[in-house]
């Protein structure tokens, strides 16, 4: 029989991305087994060990015993359904892939081997082997091609104020600069930025969010490659609640489509100009009281509340 995989992945700043691999998860007929990260025996966790990947060893716990419920009750889904849902919680779980031709008695075997490639190697940190990779700044360069296809000048590296909620448990809300890769002021500010793998959506989506907050006036845009998401097209949904989305893939047809949101002509015949990018700040603001977003209002999963 097959066998499909997950990664289960810590994100201790949405701000910046970087995902940890933090567990694994074997999926056999509907049925989730499941191994974490510095876990000597299920609920035992070595805290000296921990350090080096998770923030807070507490909430590593109860974020752990809640995937062992979901595994062993054959609920799995509803840790991805929940992840789609509050895209600010730090643990979630992301497709790896499929293992073919795997017989019972050796679903230990073969779950002790995806945990020691994925989560126990250093070099495999942020990523699973699901979708081959480009070169790191291929994507980036891509992007780059586009913008400098289109007549705007577009400032990099802009930095504008937002706000944090304190999460889905409450909390204090915490005001910040916040940096988008490009931005276009034409009437309005339109925010630009890399979105390279679904991971990264989480990231994007908690800071348009944060800088949504502060003004309401902001456009978002999001460069990504449809390719890379593979079947995680929730996250793409995740993205669209508040920016339009880029496929690069087809360049062309990002250029008319970037120079349609910003409100520019192009002209087709037009040499690419290399000398549009500049570095830009936009001084924060002070912000007054916060009403909680659509999405913060939204409940958990009826009994069964994922930790924070």
């Amino acid at each position: 029989m097959n066998a499909d995989w997950d990664v289960i992945r810590y994100l201790p700043d949405l701000k910046r991305g970087e995902p940890r691999n933090i567990g694994v998860a074997l999926i056999v007929e509907g049925i989730a087994r499941v191994r974490f990260f510095a876990e000597q025996e299920p609920g035992k966790v070595d805290g000296r060990s921990v350090r080096t990947r998770v923030n807070d060893l507490q909430n590593y716990k109860e974020w752990i015993a809640y995937f062992r419920r979901k595994a062993a009750s054959g609920h799995w889904e509803d840790v991805k359904r929940s992840r789609l849902r509050r895209p600010d919680y730090p643990y979630y779980i992301d497709r790896g892939g499929v293992i073919f031709d795997v017989s019972p008695e050796n679903i230990d075997v073969e779950l002790d081997a995806l945990y020691q490639e994925v989560v126990a190697d250093p070099n495999r940190e942020g990523r699973t082997s699901s979708v081959a990779e480009d070169h790191p700044d291929s994507f980036a360069e891509q992007v780059d091609r586009i913008l400098q296809s289109v007549p705007a000048h577009f400032n990099k590296n802009v930095t504008v104020p937002g706000v944090f909620a304190g999460g889905p448990r409450g909390g204090n809300s915490i005001q910040d600069n916040i940096r988008f890769r490009f931005g276009y002021q034409n009437g309005r500010m339109h925010l630009m930025d890399n979105v390279s793998s679904p991971p990264y959506a989480y990231s994007f989506f908690a800071r348009a969010e944060a800088a949504y907050r502060v003004d309401t006036t902001l456009s978002f845009l999001a460069f990504y490659r449809r390719d890379k998401f593979g079947r995680n097209e929730g996250e793409i949904d995740i993205i669209e609640r508040y920016a339009n989305t880029v496929d690069v893939e087809d360049e062309e047809a990002a250029i008319d489509l970037v120079a349609e949101i910003v409100g520019v002509e192009r002209t087709r015949q037009m040499e690419p100009i290399p000398h549009l990018f500049r570095d830009r700040e936009i001084e924060p603001e002070p912000t007054l009281a916060i009403e909680p977003s659509e999405a913060e209002r939204e409940l958990g999963d009826g009994d069964d509340i994922e930790p924070y």
